[in-house]
Order: C-alpha cells, then structure tokens, then sequence
C-alpha cells in the first residue's frame, strides 16, 4: 500500500460511512473502553459484575458520550475533509526531509568512518616511518648504512634529514603532536647534531614548535646540550617561548630569570659551556647560601619558586643533588625553620615549605624522628598534614606504625562528614611507602567511623593506590570487607594472615 493510500486510510477518507455505521462503530469503541477498564478494575481484586459496574460508573452516561460523539463526527467531516489533505501533505513531507535526513547522515558517517581509517592508517605509517628514521639517524652516526622495509627511502645525510623535517614543520606550523614526534626522531641524534639540527631550523619555527622544542629536550633530564638549547628560547623574540624557557632553567639554574633577564643574560655567559653536573652543584650551593640570613618571610618568597624542584636530571648525571645541599648545610637551615614562630603564623606559607624541603632533601630517620615526627599529632592540620606527606617516602618504612597509630587515634572519633588534612596526609603517605600490610588496619578505620573523611580520605588516598582499585563514593566498609575477602590471596602470607581490626 502506498503512503498516500495509509494516510488516507488513517485520517478517514476512505468511502463515505452511513450514520448507523458510524453509530456501530462509536459503540464498538465504547465498549472496548469499557471493557478494558473492567479488566484493569479485575486486576485490582474487584470482581466481574462488580469492576464492569464501576468501569461504567467511573465512565459516566455512555448514551449520552455516543450521542456527542456521532454529532461531532458528523457535523465536523466537512472540516475534516478540508484540513486533511493539508495533514496528509505535511506529512509527506515531512516523510520526505527525514528521508532525505537519513540518507545524508549515512552517507556523513561513512565518510568520517573513511576518514578516521585514513587518519588511523597514516598515524600507523607515520609511527613506523618514525621508527626507521631513529634507526637510520643512530646507523648514520655510527657511520652505517641500514636496510629498511620496502616502500621507504631513508635519509642519506642529515641535511636530507633535516631538510624532511623542516617541510613537515612548515606545513603544519600549530599542529604539537606532530612536532613532539619530529623532536623524537632529532634527540636520536648525538648531543651535538641535535643541537645543530634544533638551531638550524628554529628561525622557520612557530611559536607553538619552539615550545613543543624546549619541552621535549628538558623531558630528556639531562641531556648534554640542554643549556643551549633553552639559550635559544631563552633570547627568543617571542616572549611566550622565553617563558617556557625560564621554565625549565630554574632546574639547572635556581632561579627565576623571568623577573630579571640581564641577570639570565649573565648567569648564561658564566655557565652555558660547564659541564651541567657541575651546573647543577654549584648552582645548588649558590641558591643555599643566598637563603642564609633571611628572614623566614623572605625565605618563603624565595622558595615559591622552588617548591617542585625536580632532580631527575642531576640523578640521570649520577649526581645526589639532595646530599649537595645536605652537604651544604641544607638540614641546619631546615631546622631553624621548623623552630621559627612564623612556622605557626596564620597567613604563613613556611609551614608547607619546610616540610616540602624536608622531604625533598631526603633526610635520614633519626633527623626526621627528632624534626617531623613531634608535628605528626600537632593539633594544627596545616603542621601535622605537611609533616605526614614529609614522612611518604619507600625509604622511610619505619613510620609505617606512627602513621597508622595516629589514624587511629583520630579517625574513630572523629566527624566522619567532615574531612580532615592531616588524616588525608597520613593516608597517603602510607601509599607512598607502599607497605601493603597496612591494608587491613585501612578498610578496619573505614568500617569504623564510615563518611566522607573515610570512605574518601582513605578509600582514594590509601587504599586506591596500593590495591589498584578505582574510588567510588560506594566503596563503604562493609565494601572493602567483602573486597578483602574476595582479594587477600593477591598478597603475601603475612598480609593475608592479618585480620581486619575493630575501633
């Protein structure tokens, strides 16, 4: 049947019906109503006569209703012959456009789904192509010549190199990604080809390039010619790429040369062609000495900047920048700053400073037994929180048990809805040590006082990071109890041996 034909049918224009079929009708359809809510009627427990009665009863006056139904048929078939044909339309149209609609939406998805295989496709060709330039650019500095699959032309010299890569950065100026996996295929090179390469085509390089350059030889840690190439962004025009560049000096440098660059134009002169462990040491005990004498007010200034000092350079050199300023008198400072009543001031930053240093220059127990552990139950969270966090390091497996004891002084009682920081602190400390037989002891103080302190503080600070297991608001006591019991046989016997504790 034709969709003219159903529409037809379905708004009534089909042959002109009498008024007794029409009455037949109207009744036939009455009596189904009728019926039906009879039947819902019986279902609620009424008996037949009963639920028929009431149907007619909620219904009302059923010879009256067909009357006023006939009239209205009748009486309004002229006006529902015109405005029918117009339904009729619409409707077809309407047919049409989502027609219309579904043809052009497949045909969009096949052409994205054609799309996205071409761009899965040339990714897969790019990381492969990737793959045979790093190992022709270390053949070619090795002076060899390297067999590669079919289909791909390596590079014969690094000027052909570098040439590739130029054209492929020009046409793509702000796309990153692209750039990051050029840079990969440059740091394969030796230290000093690298360099050569990075500073002949930086002049052709956008801003966004030059950013993506100096980020991805600083994520190398180490690498031999470092200070040169953050010179480049350093002198760069583009004060956006000079900014990236003072960035990543304050690792080698201790210094913050965005507020002054005369003084990086100095400080460069002095150490751009030193060895960089010898930067990095020297340096380190040069920012020490500078902090002697200050005031704790001027202290705090200063270490804003150095709050994330990241060592994995010096560590890559063989260098234990933590012994060159404990060397240096790094702990005899600390201490003074630990002691200073401005450590307790309201609006004072020193406290998370201190501690932050205390964890970083990686003192031994017995210093932080005598210097961190007495804050750990301080009644002020903002002292006994940052000298929990100083204590979360795998080294220091001795505070294991002081941790937990003050978990379980405090977390019992406490207002679980509340959160607490230094509770927060210790939990994930714990997770930084690492030591898994503390998880019994965890799921025992959750099941004590469960809410959001707990079920959060130490469901996602602990429990999350040792057992691999994701936070959900859900995870409750009782959560983790039927998790341990489905789970203990993950950990070593004497883990699996411990029972989960009551408080």
């Amino acid at each position: 049947m034709s969709v003219l034909l159903r529409a037809a049918g379905l708004f009534g224009l089909g042959p002109r019906k009498t008024r007794t079929e029409i009455a037949c009708e109207i009744a036939d359809e009455l009596a189904f109503h009728l019926e039906s809510r009879a039947r819902e009627l019986e279902g609620q427990g009424l008996a037949p006569e009963e639920a028929s009665a009431r149907a007619k009863e909620l219904f009302g006056d059923v010879e009256r209703t067909a009357r006023e139904c006939a009239r209205i048929q009748m009486g309004g078939r002229i006006m529902l012959v015109r405005i029918q044909w117009v339904v009729i339309a619409v409707l077809v149209v309407a047919l049409a456009l989502v027609g219309w609609r579904q043809t052009v939406t497949r045909a969009m998805l096949l052409e994205r789904e054609h799309a996205l295989r071409a761009e899965a496709e040339h990714d897969r060709a790019r990381l492969q192509e990737m793959e045979q330039v790093k190992e022709a650019v270390l053949a070619m500095s090795r002076g060899e010549r390297l067999a590669v699959g079919e289909g791909y032309v390596p590079p014969t010299s690094s000027d052909e190199l570098a040439a590739r890569w130029l054209a492929e950065l020009v046409e793509r100026p702000e796309d990153w990604r692209h750039a990051v996996g050029i840079y990969e295929e440059l740091l394969a090179l030796p230290p000093d080809e690298a360099l050569a390469a990075l500073t002949d085509l930086w002049p052709q390089l956008s801003v966004t390039q030059k950013q993506q350059a100096l980020k991805a030889f600083a994520f190398e840690h180490g690498h031999a010619r470092i200070l040169a190439v953050l010179h480049l962004g350093a002198t760069d025009a583009a004060l956006e790429v000079q900014a990236w560049a003072f960035q990543y000096l304050r690792e080698y440098s201790f210094r913050n040369f965005a507020e002054d660059y005369d003084a990086y134009l100095a400080w460069a002169a002095t150490w751009g062609g030193r060895p960089l462990d010898q930067v990095l040491a020297e340096n380190a005990r040069a920012f020490l000495q500078e902090l002697w004498g200050r005031s704790p007010a001027e202290v705090e200034q200063r270490l804003r900047d150095f709050e994330d000092l990241d060592f994995r350079s010096a560590a890559k050199l063989g260098l234990d920048l933590s012994q060159v300023f404990r060397d240096a008198g790094a702990l005899a400072m600390l201490e003074g700053w630990l002691r200073s009543p401005e450590l307790r001031a309201e609006d004072s930053g020193l406290n998370k400073l201190a501690f932050s240093w205390a964890k970083t220059l990686a003192p031994d127990e017995a210093w932080l037994c005598a210097h961190v552990l007495p804050f750990l139950d301080d009644a002020d969270e903002s002292l006994a929180g940052p000298a929990a966090r100083a204590l979360g390091d795998p080294r220091n497996a001795w505070a294991v048990p002081e941790l937990l004891a003050r978990l379980e002084r405090t977390v019992p009682g406490s207002d679980a809805s509340n959160p607490n920081s230094a509770d927060w602190a210790a939990a994930s400390a714990l997770a930084e040590i690492g030591d898994p037989s503390v998880i019994p002891a965890l799921i025992g103080l959750i099941a004590s006082n469960p809410g959001y302190n707990t079920v959060y503080g130490i469901g996602y600070f602990a429990l999350g990071k040792l057992t691999g297991v994701t936070y959900d608001e859900s995870h409750d006591g009782n959560w983790w109890i039927d998790w341990w019991g489905k789970n203990q046989g993950r950990f070593p016997p004497e883990v699996r041996a411990l029972p989960i504790p009551g408080f």
